[in-house]
């Protein structure tokens, strides 16, 4: 599977540098050092150099590229490591941006209140994915306040971030093959976000069973999602 095209380009921590991070989130199962003090971020700007010029080689591309950080989450909450998690997620990210001159680079993350990474960001990726029990109308309030956050946090630069929302259009594209999101759903996270100036989407979703998955697919985008 690729994460890198000719419009976007993704990076996860197993693909780019040296993040630490711990397998499949088991403490025995560390991942360059597991913490960000167990792991020398000089190898890693040296390595995340590598990765950027080797999949973007065109220092002229004005296409999106994300920093991806999910394997972080169970252990970046609230900055728990302190300065030195700070340097390096803003290293890296200003590493990046030497390398590239026209791309957009930021953090896809789920702490979406660190403005120390936005204040390095050039574009902000809120996600607004659906896989909660809730009601129409509480996923569409749901989905509204995310956006109108991002767009808050846009407004605080000069010129305001751009802002390419996550979304997903299978509810839970890891567990099932024919999962779609409904109408109301759909017109909650494609419709909504066009309504409110949101600049674009980044349609998410897993190669895990894909052969399987594939026409469900390609039967949704022709005959609903993309009409």
């Amino acid at each position: 599977v690729s994460f890198y095209g000719e419009k976007i380009v993704i990076f996860y921590e197993f693909i780019f540098g040296r993040y630490p991070y711990y397998k499949h989130y088991n403490k025995n199962q560390p991942i360059n050092g597991g913490t960000p003090q167990n792991c020398s971020l000089s190898a890693h700007l040296d390595i995340a150099k590598q990765n950027i010029t080797q999949k973007i080689p065109n220092r002229d591309f004005g296409g999106l590229a994300i920093i991806d950080l999910e394997e972080w989450r169970p252990l970046f909450d609230q900055n728990f490591w302190g300065s030195k998690s700070v340097s390096k997620v803003v290293s890296s990210h200003q590493y990046a941006k030497e390398l590239t001159k026209n791309l957009l680079y930021a953090v896809h993350s789920a702490y979406f209140m660190m403005m120390f990474i936005f204040n390095e960001s050039d574009v902000l990726y809120p996600s607004i994915y659906l896989g909660f029990n809730a009601t129409w109308d509480q996923r569409f309030r749901y989905v509204q306040a995310v956006l109108k956050e991002a767009r808050r946090i846009s407004k605080k630069f000069s010129p305001p971030l751009p802002i390419y929302a996550y979304t997903k259009i299978e509810y839970d594209p890891l567990r099932k093959i024919n999962d779609f999101y409904n109408d109301d759903d759909l017109c909650t996270t494609i419709k909504q976000p066009a309504d409110l100036g949101i600049d674009g989407l980044i349609i998410w979703s897993s190669s895990r069973n894909i052969t399987l998955r594939c026409p469900h697919i390609k039967e949704n985008i022709e005959k609903r999602i993309g009409l």
